[in-house]
Order: C-alpha cells, then structure tokens, then sequence
C-alpha cells in the first residue's frame, strides 16, 4: 500500500496558503508541493493536498492517506458535513474513484511522524512563498468560519502554559499545554515511549502551537531555559533539528512572546502543566517519536 502524507497550510495574517504531499512507496520517498495562492484557507490546502496527490499516484493504487486535518479525515470516515468547499469535495469524489482503495489515518501529533513533520514544513514553506496562484472560488466568495460567522480581523492574545517531562531522561516521556484566553481554560497533554526531557519541552510547544485555530498573539510560558534561550539569545540548535525546523515554521505564523518561569515553584499554571506531562507519562506514555527512537538505533 502506498502512504501519501498530505498537508495544507494558510499564513492567518495574509491568507496565503500552500499545500506539500510526502509519498512512501517500496522504500522510496518523493515530495510534491503547490505554493503561492494568494488567497485561501487552511481547510481547502488540506483537500487540494489530497486531491493533487491521489491524482498524481498511478490508477488503481491501493494509497493510506494520512492527515493531520481532522476536517479533512473526519469528513471522509465519519461523515461530517460538506457546507462549505464543495468544488474541492467533488474534485476529491473524482481522485478517489481512480483508485483501487483509499483509506484515511488522522496524524494527531506531527512529532510522531517524520514524514508528517516534513509534509507540515513543506506546506508552511509554500504557504510562505510569493503569492501568484489564484484559488479562484474562495477569492469570489465571502470567507467564513466553521460556525458560519464571518472571520474578524482582530486579533487576540492567548497565554499559553507548556511544560515537558521524563522519566529517566531518556526515558518515557509526556508534554503537556495549558490555554488561557477571555477567562477560559483548556489543556492538552501526550506521552511517549521513549524521548527525552529537552525534546518533550519543544513537543509540548510545538503541539500547543498547532492546536491554535485563529490568528492570535502569544505568550508563551516555559520553564525549559533550553527553549527561551534558544529562541530570544541564539543558543545553538545542534540537537533536535527536527523538532526546531517545525516549530520556526509555527513562530513565522504566530507572534510569539518567550517567557521563562521558575519551575517547581509557586507558578500554579506551570505547576498544573508539569503534573499534567507527568501523567501522560507515567499513564499514557504509547506515542513513539520515530526520530529520536531511529537516532538511537543507530547509534
């Protein structure tokens, strides 16, 4: 069977938006990306994805398509409703009838996957590239969110909390996001098998990072002295280049504000993301990161 990795992305302050597909097929790996529409969503990118790779694949191949769209992969298995984008549904109707089987697999965390990650970073790069493509049905039409209400052009501020942990070091390790905006609260949180500390650290941003939806400035939290410094004093980024190439595509999209709080201290939020990252470890530690487990195979 063949894997085709797809993903789509839009710039939330310009609305430019690029697509990149990763194939994996008997071993070899080949990348396609489109770049520079001037005007689009992240919604439609990901079914272009889709739609630009299936039609490249040879007829009648048996193809996994693997996403990390829920829009996209919960509309082809659970049925969601298609309000919206029906030009691009029925180019992927056509794509999908030439081929043997297509079945459908949701990425949830980009870090589990190098392939994933690349398909991610690729998409963000071509959404980033001069704009000169046309997506001729969006730009006739009046952008609108999920919900039906029109996209504000406001802007909002979140702070969000991160923290990573491992038992061991290396060890299983978890991650863990606290949100915080207009008096609300939510967390996300995941473990992994084997990792460590330093890189449990960057996936807790990176997926807190990914799991905004709107444009949106940020504050962001941290204890880890490796990431803050990193990131505002320069400090070299000789280990876990995979997951700092992912999170400088994310801080190209959002504006992000680095803030180092002590940690194991009397930082309540930071306090309830450290043992909400020891639980996924300690609990929900099945996650495999592939690059880290691969580098020490190797060695």
């Amino acid at each position: 069977m063949i894997e085709i990795y797809t993903a789509g992305a839009s710039i939330t302050q310009t609305q430019q938006g690029g697509y990149a597909i990763v194939i994996v097929n008997d071993g070899q790996v080949e990348e396609l990306t489109g770049a520079g529409f001037r005007k689009t969503t992240s919604n439609r990118m990901n079914i272009a994805a889709a739609v630009a790779a299936l039609d490249y694949l040879e007829e009648g191949s048996d193809v996994r398509v693997k996403s990390t769209s829920e829009y996209l992969v919960n509309t082809m298995t659970k049925g969601w409703a298609r309000n919206a984008n029906s030009d691009l549904w029925e180019m992927l109707e056509k794509a999908i009838k030439r081929h043997n089987a297509v079945a459908w697999e949701l990425i949830k965390q980009i870090s589990v996957s190098p392939f994933m990650a690349k398909a991610v970073t690729l998409a963000f790069q071509c959404a980033k590239a001069q704009a000169t493509e046309s997506d001729d049905v969006h730009e006739d039409a009046t952008l609108y969110d999920e919900d039906g209400s029109t996209t504000s052009s406001r802007v909002m501020t979140i702070d969000i909390h991160t923290d990573g942990s491992c038992l061991g070091n290396p060890g299983k390790g978890g991650w863990a996001a606290l949100f915080r905006a207009g008096g609300k609260e939510r967390s996300i949180s995941g473990g992994y098998r084997l990792s460590t500390n330093n890189r449990m650290e960057l996936m807790a941003v990176i997926e807190a990072l990914q799991a905004l939806k709107t444009p949106c400035n940020v504050n962001l939290y941290t204890d880890s002295e490796y990431i803050v410094n990193t990131m505002t004093k320069g400090w070299a980024k000789n280990k876990n280049k995979d997951l700092w190439n992912v999170l400088d595509i994310l801080c190209g999209i959002y504006k992000v504000r680095w803030v180092w709080v002590k940690g194991h201290a009397n930082n309540e939020y930071n306090n309830m993301c450290d043992a909400l990252a020891r639980r996924a470890a300690t609990e929900n530690a099945t996650e495999i990161d592939s690059v880290y487990e691969q580098a020490v195979n190797n060695i």
